[in-house]
């Protein structure tokens, strides 16, 4: 894929099946997916990509509305009106990255219209994985780690390692 081009997310596509047939995009797909299956991500995004660079158009975000839309907005290839309307109202949030909304201690803007449509189903018992004392420290010890990791490289290592050692002797013991 060359350089210059732009990297879409598959998690929602609008496809033109007669064009798919066509261009035979299936079976490209699996070829190229067999070929560089060791080298592949995000599997069949890295292959769509791949095959489709130079043969495909964006959705509007409003049908493919994901956290780093949230996050930086600024630094989106989008049509930042279009961008703003769609982070109001969104049709399709598309869950990427950790911060999944079912856990308890994320901080994801879709977290309460989440749980508030999980009410309506039978599902609606769900307790968090992350609901729990340990889970609870090992989040905030996660949440500490992606923050001061970048500024102490080396020094986060020992840190970590200690760190670990503590909380394995005390909480496992």
């Amino acid at each position: 894929m060359p350089v210059n081009k732009l990297f879409f997310n598959s998690g929602v596509l609008l496809i033109d099946l007669q064009k798919w047939k066509e261009k035979k995009i299936l079976p490209r797909l699996v070829h190229f997916m067999s070929k560089h299956n060791k080298s592949l991500r995000f599997a069949d995004q890295d292959a769509l990509n791949a095959i489709l660079y130079d043969d495909w158009f964006p959705l509007n975000p409003t049908w493919n509305m994901h956290l780093f839309f949230f996050l930086a907005s600024q630094r989106c290839n989008y049509d930042q009106i279009k961008l703003k309307k769609a982070l109001k109202n969104p049709a399709i949030v598309h869950f990427t990255t950790k911060e999944k909304p079912w856990f308890y201690l994320t901080q994801h803007p879709f977290k309460s219209e989440y749980y508030k449509y999980l009410e309506m189903t039978e599902w609606s018992d769900y307790c968090p994985p992350d609901q729990s004392v340990f889970a609870y420290f090992k989040n905030k010890y996660n949440i500490l780690h992606r923050r001061i990791k970048p500024l102490f490289e080396k020094e986060f290592i020992l840190f970590k390692k200690r760190l670990n050692n503590l909380l394995n002797k005390y909480l496992f013991n």
